[in-house]
């Protein structure tokens, strides 16, 4: 883990709060600065949540059930009157809604195995912000590849490969006091 600060604080209170990692994951995604990179990481999250979703689906270690009339109730005010801050953006809205299907060992999964490639865009993301430059979509799609199926210690090479090991190291302090 690069930036152990990046961490959710205060109390669990929410669905997604659950499990640390999937929060983690919400918290990274929020502070990735370049609109580009931040719609690459929620076409990455969606496209991992509904595998895992299928995954556990076709398992049978997880069935759709019925989230309760309360729960549908809060759902529909909150919609309605657009309190959270993912509500204002239709692109956020639609991965919670995805991930709010999710039991709580989906959310770990996610947590898991995104961690990395998010923590690493996210850097990449503030670097690109203080270069006035637009995220490479080879880099990106690199950086991800090598962060999902070499580890976090490969990826971060790539990364530095890319901006430089002192724009690195600065962006992810930056990145960590954000």
């Amino acid at each position: 883990m690069l930036l152990p600060q990046i961490q959710p604080m205060g109390p669990m209170r929410r669905w997604y709060d659950q499990d640390p990692g999937c929060a983690r994951l919400l918290l990274l995604l929020d502070k990735m600065s370049q609109p580009d990179l931040r719609q690459a990481a929620i076409r990455l999250l969606a496209n991992f949540t509904e595998k895992v979703l299928a995954k556990m689906t076709d398992t049978g270690k997880y069935a759709l059930h019925s989230i309760g009339l309360p729960a549908l109730r809060e759902k529909y005010m909150t919609r309605r009157f657009m309190r959270r801050a993912y509500d204002h953006q239709d692109d956020l809205r639609e991965i919670y809604g995805l991930l709010y299907r999710l039991p709580t060992p989906g959310l770990a999964a996610l947590g898991f195995n995104l961690s990395d490639a998010f923590e690493l865009l996210t850097i990449y993301s503030y670097a690109c912000e203080q270069l006035f430059a637009e995220p490479d979509p080879e880099e990106v799609l690199n950086l991800v590849q090598r962060s999902l199926h070499d580890g976090l210690g490969v990826g971060r090479d790539t990364l530095i490969e890319y901006i430089g090991k002192n724009m690195f190291s600065d962006a992810a302090a930056k990145v960590q006091q954000a």
